[in-house]
């Protein structure tokens, strides 16, 4: 697999990996791939420069398919749509959003 590919195996997975210096941090949970984590070291270099190139705030995407829960989710995401394409996916996405709060009840 590909820095890029294991990245995105990462966060399928509910893991999440990115830059602090030349170093990679990683947050998962109990089940995660002891063998992910290997690839991940053996592609330290290679994942390093993906997330660097993307140069989105922490390398991580933002919640797309949800309004953002934390202050880290709300920069990623003014990060992400800083992109004029990222920006009109998004705003399609948003005009269409309905809140649970916002539907009328009855």
């Amino acid at each position: 697999m590909t820095g890029p590919e294991l990245l995105r195996e990462v966060r399928s997975r509910g893991g999440e990996v990115w830059a602090n210096g030349d170093r990679l941090e990683l947050a998962f949970s109990d089940d995660f791939p002891a063998k992910l984590i290997e690839d991940l070291k053996q592609r330290k270099t290679e994942i390093l420069a993906a997330l660097q190139s993307r140069a989105i705030g922490d390398g991580q995407a933002p919640p797309l398919d949800r309004p953002p829960a934390t202050k880290r989710e709300l920069r990623r995401l003014i990060d992400h749509l800083a992109d004029p394409e990222a920006f009109s996916r998004w705003l399609e996405w948003a005009m269409n959003y309905t809140d649970s709060v916002d539907t009328p009840i009855g």
